[in-house]
């Protein structure tokens, strides 16, 4: 601790020194004294301190002049009360300390101690709300259906947003680097999460989005039937429960379908073969009017296909859609766990039970 500055340059004049009959002298300067002690951040912003400032009188040793304190408590009738300081209790000891370049000589010193707790109230109001609203933002990006195009765009945006929350702590955060605060922990936590929540969500669109005309893999199927039934999901079909992915195998029943169809007489082979097959002078005609009616046919059999793998086709994107549909609901459960149990964890849990609590002064 040194003075910054002491009240009056005359202060010999003003601040008198008062001896008594057995040798006390008493003199009480008045002036600014500036000290520092170590800070443990690990709470901030709900982090308790202790701070000692020692008074050592250099000039003379302890054979010389000797320190004491009038008193176990630092008086704080002129204290003016903190905006972010509490004052939990204080104490006052005196002692000797030795330094190695004159060694076995004491000198006095007392020691004043004093036991803070921050004010967590403006933290709570300015960052830690803000933090947390902002987390359950980034959940809700699962939230949001795929075809509303704004999944990743909402994501960036919650994380840009952290990224300027996580700067204003680090310019209120006292600069050291031997302690982490929790509040910056969760911060960058919460970060990574948003930022796994960007990536899941372009895998989610990549799903919903699927184009290609190939079935839903076995394995995805799987995973499919295995998060449906944790996560309790069914999928009703006229009332009746129906289970999706046993629909997957579509291809090669419609597939079988169409072969017998055309395995099968159609209506008009009967009427193209009696056209055929007639004896009387209009074969020529009748020949004429079957291969039209073959012809026909033949075009039908080719809508048919068509509308087919167009059924089919739809089919498959409906089961992709279903399966982007259920992780999205999975990651969105998945996260807000999350969330909450860092926040409790981090800002409640750990700060409650974790930190020194130092008890009050005793009246």
């Amino acid at each position: 601790m040194f003075a910054k500055s002491i009240y009056n340059e005359l202060f010999y004049k003003r601040f008198r020194v008062s001896v008594t009959h057995d040798g006390l002298v008493n003199w009480v300067p008045g002036g600014k004294f500036v000290t520092s002690c170590q800070l443990d951040i690990t709470f901030y912003p709900f982090d308790d301190q202790m701070c000692n400032i020692d008074l050592v009188d250099w000039a003379y040793h302890g054979l010389q002049v000797k320190l004491i304190n009038g008193s176990d408590r630092i008086g704080l009738d002129a204290y003016t009360h903190s905006g972010e300081w509490d004052i939990l209790r204080t104490e006052a000891t005196s002692g000797n300390q030795f330094y190695e370049s004159d060694p076995g000589v004491p000198f006095p010193r007392v020691r004043f101690t004093l036991y803070l707790r921050r004010k967590p109230m403006f933290y709570l109001i300015n960052i830690i709300t803000p933090c947390m609203m902002m987390s359950l933002l980034s959940v809700l990006v699962f939230y949001l259906p795929p075809d509303s195009g704004e999944k990743v765009s909402l994501g960036i945006t919650v994380l840009l947003s952290f990224s300027v929350f996580l700067l204003l702590v680090a310019e209120n955060v006292p600069k050291t680097s031997e302690y982490i605060p929790l509040l910056g922990i969760y911060l960058t936590l919460i970060m990574g999460m948003t930022a796994l929540s960007i990536l899941f969500c372009v895998v989610v669109l990549n799903l919903h989005h699927e184009e290609k005309n190939t079935p839903v893999p076995h394995w995805l199927r799987c995973v499919y039937n295995y998060v449906a039934f944790v996560l309790c999901v069914r999928h009703y079909n006229g009332g009746q429960r129906a289970s999706l992915f046993p629909l997957i195998d579509v291809k090669h029943s419609l597939h079988r379908n169409m072969s017998c169809r055309r395995q099968a007489p159609l209506p008009f082979d009967g009427l193209l073969e009696s056209s055929m097959y007639s004896d009387d002078g209009r074969s020529t005609t009748n020949h004429k009017a079957g291969s039209a009616l073959e012809e026909i046919l033949q075009h039908l059999r080719q809508v048919t296909g068509r509308l087919k793998d167009s059924e089919e086709q739809d089919i498959i994107r409906l089961q992709w859609k279903m399966l982007a549909k259920l992780l999205d609901r999975f990651f969105l459960i998945l996260f807000v766990l999350l969330v909450v149990v860092s926040s409790l964890v981090l800002l409640v849990f750990y700060p409650l039970f974790g930190r020194t609590n130092f008890p009050a002064q005793p009246t």
